[in-house]
């Protein structure tokens, strides 16, 4: 994702999913967590949707996707992205 955030411009926006099995359905909050922050320091927050992929499973932890939400809104704050 940061490759494709390098040679396509800002004013495009870009979507990434984090993987809706692992780690979605059989990870931990903490590696759901891993991999939202991995997107957003690749392409440094700017013009991205972070999304859970294609579907979720009703096996989906309740715990990663709240993970990824507040991943999400800890890792993309403006404070944040300045030092990345």
């Amino acid at each position: 994702m940061g490759c494709a955030r390098s040679v396509i411009s800002d004013d495009v926006v870009l979507m990434d999913n984090i993987n809706c099995g692992e780690p979605m359905c059989i990870g931990t909050p903490e590696d759901v967590r891993r991999q939202v922050q991995s997107i957003i320091q690749a392409t440094k927050g700017r013009g991205i949707i972070l999304s859970s992929g294609c579907t979720l499973g009703a096996n989906t932890k309740p715990e990663n996707m709240e993970a990824l939400i507040q991943a999400a809104r800890e890792f993309g704050t403006e404070e944040r992205l300045k030092t990345m």
